[in-house]
């Protein structure tokens, strides 16, 4: 009987540890640290600096401040099944399972960021928000220099998909070279878009946060102005993005 409860603590405890490397490495293999799957590689067109930053800070942007809230809740539920299968009944580790998943996720969440905060708040003697405002100020540093970089990209894809179509259309270059530039041009898009919703995703966090510490009664205008500069910058950047979309839209080879 106890060999038996043995091997099935060790099932559940391996199953739960492969779910969070899962978690863990999930953001990063979307794009992973060259580009878009199958893009990174390619003999055909070797990634511009320009286009390596952008892969870049797709991983950096997809790796969200509140990341440990799927690993945490993964090794809540490991806890609780362990907890759970202590007593003896393998119907009690699954409710112990979910009740830890619940608190791990919390711990590694809002609440956990929040936390932390607080702790190096008290170390440096200064306020939670002059800390979390410090973080957004760098954020919008950061946005800044992702942005102009993807101004680069897009400037330089939108250019490259011109005289693509236009050597095509001159006869310098065939259709499977041109669908090749094309090609190059969706990759690009992919990665924008994937750049822009992480931005997106990091926003709304930092905007949670603020409103956890307008509750406990913090004046929070001028992080809100912060969180709301960067929004304005990401909205400028869509518009960019658009075009971009619209210029492969237009023309298509085959």
């Amino acid at each position: 009987m106890f060999i038996a409860k043995s091997m099935r603590v060790v099932v559940v405890a391996s199953f739960a540890l492969s779910l969070a490397a899962c978690q863990t490495t999930g953001d990063r293999n979307r794009f992973g640290s060259n580009g878009p799957a199958g893009s990174a590689t390619s003999a055909d067109y070797p990634m511009t600096s320009a286009e390596k930053q952008l892969a870049e800070d797709n991983q950096i942007y997809n790796e969200t401040i509140f990341g440990g809230a799927a690993t945490g809740a993964v090794a809540g539920a490991l806890l609780g099944a362990l907890v759970g299968f202590a007593t003896g009944d393998a119907k009690n580790a699954a409710i112990y399972a979910g009740v830890g998943a619940v608190g791990g996720g919390l711990v590694g969440g809002l609440d956990g960021y929040m936390v932390a905060k607080k702790q190096e708040a008290a170390r440096a003697k200064v306020r939670e928000i002059q800390l979390v405002t410090r973080d957004v100020e760098a954020e919008n540093d950061r946005i800044a220099k992702s942005i102009a970089n993807m101004d680069l990209v897009i400037g330089q894809t939108r250019t490259s998909l011109e005289q693509g179509r236009k050597d095509f259309k001159n006869g310098k270059i065939n259709a499977v070279q041109a669908k090749k530039t094309e090609d190059r041009a969706k990759r690009n898009l992919t990665a924008v878009d994937g750049l822009i919703s992480g931005m997106e995703t990091r926003n709304k966090e930092y905007t949670d946060v603020s409103k956890q510490l307008k509750a406990q009664g913090e004046n929070t205008a001028q992080l809100d102005k912060q969180i709301a500069d960067a929004r304005t910058q990401i909205e400028r950047k869509k518009k960019e993005r658009d075009l971009l979309a619209q210029d492969l839209e237009q023309g298509r080879i085959g």
